[in-house]
């Protein structure tokens, strides 16, 4: 399965190694009828029995989400197998048919066959033997990745080129020197700043996806967290001048929310009244919440990051400008992500959330009462606990669209979440270069069809 090109439409998958995917809600099973014919770069058989080996090795693995909902996995024939579920939501059909299989063949040659699960990690971190349109040839930890035109790909003769080559650069500088001095195609993830400077030289943009959306997470899990007043949240809110901000770090680039959900996204509302930018009126929350002569809080950052880093900074000027007294915490990715998806501190973190296939899945995955992620500073109360029952129950696209409204709205005015600004997925090409990456979705990318001009 893979995300369709139209995201408001059903369930935002469509069949591309299966013939069909068919959820049979009445008998509470999903049914996968792969494709004849298909093969893995090793040249091994795509079968029924392969991909129900690496449905087990997620369940064995504790990694298969939704578990509670797992009856059991059968075989049909060589090329149809069955997922059954003890009770329907709308969330199984894209969590369990989004799913890629590997070779099992070219595994249990490169383990020896070791039930090792050290040997067999190892493995899995070094080698891919799937199914796309390159076969890996080369990794080399932190230095680059090798593809090739995988020949007996399903959808041949595609893809168009004959070789991809990645390169890990971490600095953004050399990055752009190395696109400058015509030694790179593709920059997939340029800085604002260098976007617009590369733009403003004839390189190519290829958006059109929302990408990451930046909010400011107040730990709200902790019942004795101060940060449980709304009135508080609701000062936070007041606080920022969010245009300023996407603004002035990014380039122009950045577009400010003041809703959760994007424009153009299930759950944006055009009529919600949104809290502006007011410094008089975040005051006027810290004196109702009890602080009139302001609190002091900590925002946690990850500062590998340096759009991050810049960010919060000037958060930290608008919070400290009406008296939330704020010092910035710079974690490492190790701590930080240990702290926003482990233990939470007391205080604040800025955070981001993804985008996926539909922004119902969205709100599920990243913040609904059953996450596909615990992010812990994120508070629920037995209020949202219904909505999300109600939403996962739904399974036509207009209900959920009416589901995921309902969703956002509680999300907005409780203000358990404080969005700042989107920043867009983005990749800066040179002018001869033809891809489609971000037009039908972030998680969509047919490298496939990735072609370019002679040059």
């Amino acid at each position: 399965m893979d995300a369709t090109a139209d995201r408001t439409k059903g369930n935002g998958l469509e069949a591309v190694l299966c013939s069909s995917v068919d959820d049979d809600v009445a008998n509470k099973k999903i049914v996968f009828h792969l494709k004849p014919g298909l093969v893995f770069h090793d040249g091994s058989a795509i079968t029924s029995d392969v991909c129900i080996w690496g449905f087990q090795r997620m369940i064995d693995a504790g990694r298969l989400q939704y578990f509670n909902y797992f009856e059991g996995i059968d075989k049909i024939d060589n090329l149809t197998f069955q997922i059954r579920y003890n009770e329907y939501t709308n969330q199984l059909i894209q969590s369990w048919g989004w799913f890629f299989p590997r070779s099992k063949d070219a595994f249990d040659k490169g383990t020896g066959g070791s039930t090792d699960a050290i040997v067999q990690r190892d493995w899995d971190e070094t080698h891919l033997v799937g199914a796309g349109p390159f076969k890996l040839v080369e990794y080399v930890r932190d230095s680059h990745m090798t593809w090739e035109k995988f020949d007996k790909y399903w959808a041949a003769p595609l893809p168009y080129l004959d070789r991809v080559e990645i390169r890990y650069i971490p600095d953004p500088v050399t990055a752009q020197a190395i696109m400058e001095a015509g030694e790179a195609d593709y920059w997939g993830t340029a800085p604002a700043i260098a976007q617009k400077d590369l733009i403003s030289k004839g390189y190519k943009k290829i958006s059109g996806w929302v990408g990451l959306v930046y909010s400011i997470w107040p730990n709200t899990s902790d019942p004795t967290s101060v940060w449980n007043d709304v009135n508080l949240r609701y000062a936070l809110d007041y606080a920022l001048d969010k245009p300023a901000i996407a603004k002035a770090i990014g380039g122009g680039l950045w577009v400010p929310l003041l809703q959760l959900a994007p424009p153009g996204e299930w759950g944006y509302d055009p009529q919600y009244p949104e809290r502006k930018y007011n410094p008089a009126k975040a005051r006027e929350l810290l004196t109702a919440a009890g602080y009139p002569n302001g609190l002091k809080t900590t925002l946690l950052v990850n500062a590998t990051s340096t759009a991050d880093a810049d960010a919060a900074t000037a958060i930290k000027q608008y919070l400290d400008a009406v008296g939330i007294q704020t010092d910035l915490d710079l974690a490492d990715p190790g701590r930080f992500f240990g702290t926003v998806w482990g233990q939470a501190a007391p205080g604040l973190s800025l955070m981001w959330s993804g985008m996926d296939i539909t922004h119902l899945l969205t709100y599920m995955r990243w913040f609904s009462t059953d996450p596909f992620t615990d992010l812990v500073y994120l508070g629920h109360t037995d209020e949202q606990r219904a909505i999300d029952e109600e939403a996962k129950a739904i399974p036509d696209a207009a209900g959920q669209k009416v589901a995921t409204e309902k969703a956002f709205k509680y999300l907005n005015d409780s203000g358990r979440l404080v969005p700042v600004f989107q920043l867009p997925s983005v990749a800066i090409v040179q002018p001869y270069v033809h891809s489609q990456q971000f037009q039908q979705g972030f998680v969509r990318w047919q490298q496939e069809l990735v072609w370019m001009e002679k040059h």
